[in-house]
């Protein structure tokens, strides 16, 4: 009897003893894997950068009339997508007081796909030096929106998660 009680408690330690290295080698492995995964995120991130410049260069061309163009891109892990968001504000070419038009559209980059644009005007009375806009058009993946800040609302979580 002695002898079993000496070896389950022989068996107990052993096993107690496996336990914490197995719980020790697990932990070690998964902080290598967080490791691994954020060098490949920040691979992938770069991936969809020179991906974004090129698509941008591709789609868009400044023109005399261009007051602003501009990109900025993100790669959304959550979704695992590479986006791009171009803003382009020109002169109204009709226009004789400095009107002007801006669009901003939010694509996938990698599979040419439009997500959102808002399309505004913006009309400029010189003699109380105020500035009037007009959403011309505004939707965000097939909904329509209705203001610059919807626009803005609807399209953060494609570009910051």
């Amino acid at each position: 009897m002695r002898w079993l009680l000496l070896s389950l408690l022989c068996l107990t330690a052993c096993d107690a003893d496996k336990v914490a290295r197995l719980e020790k080698e697990n932990k070690e492995l998964k902080a290598k894997l967080d490791e691994r995964s954020k060098l490949v995120d920040l691979d992938t991130q770069s991936k969809c950068s020179t991906a974004a410049k090129i698509f941008f260069h591709q789609n868009w061309r400044e023109d005399k009339d261009t007051i602003l163009l501009d990109y900025s891109n993100h790669y959304n892990s959550k979704v695992g997508k590479c986006f791009i968001i171009v803003e382009w504000h020109y002169n109204d070419t009709v226009s004789k007081r400095g009107e002007w038009y801006g669009n901003i559209q939010l694509h996938d980059v990698f599979e040419n796909n439009k997500y959102a644009e808002l399309s505004e005007h913006t009309d400029v009375d010189y003699q109380t030096f105020k500035s009037t806009k007009r959403v011309l058009r505004c939707n965000v993946d097939g909904e329509e929106c209705k203001s610059s800040e919807e626009f803005a609302a609807k399209t953060r979580g494609y570009i910051t998660e």
